[in-house]
């Protein structure tokens, strides 16, 4: 059968299109908030409907079916590193690493502390050495820098600690401009950047339900002006602030990401998009997000079914853990979602190589390696089956004959480092012999390797004049901020 990615279907294409019309209608009939009026002005422009008093906008199908035209299919995400750079919605899977902690989870008191700009360097570190982190992303958010410029070292914690493609986190409009900055010194001028806006992407997120904030409106604005490929990630949760049903919570999912392609493609035509989600459900006992749960699998099926029925690229959502603590629990919420959304074909899947506890609040090293072996065993899987003369072996088995063994086999060289995952902390050792190694489990051996990685690892440094630049860069920026208060 081979490759098993886009196999896995939750909806049929009737009901696809019974969302997609009922999404079309939510944006002519109820509209969408934009919290900003260069945003409210652009669409008014195209043909929109627009409440400036309500900041509400109401957009036509025909605008819709017109900027979904002008999303190209296919784009390229650049890294420092080219044997890094990977084409988006081409049919394969990448995966990133997890996003945004605040906190640290140390395993040896299983106390957690705040994230710091070291935590960072170092999971990013750890990250580059992950052969199943296809780009990085903001492992940890760090708190002990200024909150002003926390964007821009983000950004240089994580250019200097590996040469993948990154994401690094913006959360205001300031931000994305710093980065952008940033991102221009990092392929030396303005004008290489311009050619490969690319080597860096970005995320924005609508504010559920139906509405863009003011600093969502403005960085999709900014992403599309320069051509930085982005994904609109959308992430309702069913009950709270979209219907209790899961068809209903994507209605409010695919409106406002149809909302944004438009003014994404209005603002720029040709922007290269992902349609993102990160829909849930709420928990009903406690008022919470349940990210591990089986449901954002569900959803994050279906999403890839509404992305590819729109020729975009999905950003889907795998690996998220609501577990405190590296435990079972953690292990079978990473498992779920990201074999759910590999299956479904997700483009990239989010999170995958998670290594984040408690609903994307604490951060743990042991829990990256654990999150990185779950994405291989999931990677062998899509993998599937090869079927041709040299895999049936008809011929080496007639050879071996009834009661021999493969083992000593040529055949079985050549091939069993291909067909067999070989885990890196899975424990598959007699007894005996794990006993003889300290009896560890494997939060242990995990905490072990990625003391191993920090120590042996280093990245592919930055050209030095680059790294000048960019630390000139934020310093200057730092100082601006500090005088202006």
């Amino acid at each position: 059968m081979g490759p098993l990615s886009g196999v896995l279907r939750v909806l049929s294409s009737d009901e696809i299109d019974r969302i997609h019309q009922a999404s079309l209608n939510v944006l002519e009939r109820t509209g969408v908030i934009f919290k900003s009026p260069e945003a409210l002005k652009a669409l008014e422009e195209v043909g929109g409907t627009v409440d400036y008093g309500k900041e509400l906008a109401k957009i036509p199908r025909q605008l819709v079916e017109e900027a979904l035209r002008k999303v190209p299919e296919r784009f390229m995400l650049y890294a420092r590193n080219p044997r890094y750079d990977l084409e988006i919605g081409g049919g394969r899977i990448y995966f990133t690493n997890g996003f945004s902690a605040t906190y640290v989870l140390d395993t040896a008191t299983m106390q957690r502390r705040l994230a710091t700009l070291q935590d960072l360097e170092n999971l990013t570190k750890i990250i580059d050495s992950l052969r199943c982190v296809h780009y990085a992303i903001t492992q940890c958010v760090p708190q002990d820098v200024p909150k002003e410029v926390v964007e821009l070292y983000i950004a240089l914690a994580m250019f200097k600690n590996t040469s993948k493609h990154c994401y690094p986190a913006t959360y205001t409009l300031e931000g994305a401009r710093g980065m952008i900055g940033m991102a221009s010194i990092l392929v030396e001028g303005e004008e290489e950047f311009r050619k490969k806006p690319g080597i860096v992407n970005g995320v924005v997120c609508p504010t559920s339900p139906l509405r863009y904030s003011t600093d969502a409106a403005e960085r999709l604005m900014e992403f599309s002006r320069h051509r930085i490929p982005f994904g609109i990630w959308s992430a309702p949760m069913a009950g709270a602030t979209a219907p209790a049903t899961l068809a209903g919570t994507l209605v409010v999912q695919n409106a406002e990401v149809l909302a944004g392609v438009v003014l994404s493609q209005t603002v720029r035509p040709g922007t290269p998009l992902m349609y993102g989600s990160g829909a849930s459900i709420m928990d009903m006992m406690y008022g919470t997000s349940a990210l591990g749960s089986p449901e954002l699998g569900l959803l994050n099926v279906a999403s890839a079914q509404l992305a590819h029925h729109y020729h975009l690229p999905c950003y889907g959502t795998g690996g998220i853990i609501d577990s405190k603590v590296p435990d079972e629990q953690a292990a079978y919420e990473c498992m779920l979602s990201n074999i759910l959304c590999a299956l479904a074909g997700v483009d990239v899947i989010h999170d995958g190589v998670y290594g984040i506890l408690e609903s994307g609040m604490t951060a743990n090293y042991g829990q990256l390696l654990i999150s990185h072996e779950v994405v291989e065993m999931v990677t062998r899987v899509v993998g599937g089956i090869e079927v041709n003369d040299e895999a049936l072996a008809e011929e080496l088995i007639g050879k071996v004959g009834p009661g021999g063994d493969f083992l000593r086999q040529r055949h079985t060289q050549l091939h069993f480092r291909r067909e067999h995952w070989i885990p890196q902390l899975t424990d598959r050792v007699p007894r005996s012999e794990w006993e003889r190694l300290g009896s560890k489990n494997i939060l242990q051996r995990a905490e072990e390797k990625a003391k191993e990685i920090l120590k042996i690892h280093v990245p592919e440094p930055l050209d030095k004049d680059v790294q000048r630049e960019l630390e000139q860069f934020v310093r200057e920026k730092e100082k601006q901020l500090t005088q202006a208060k």
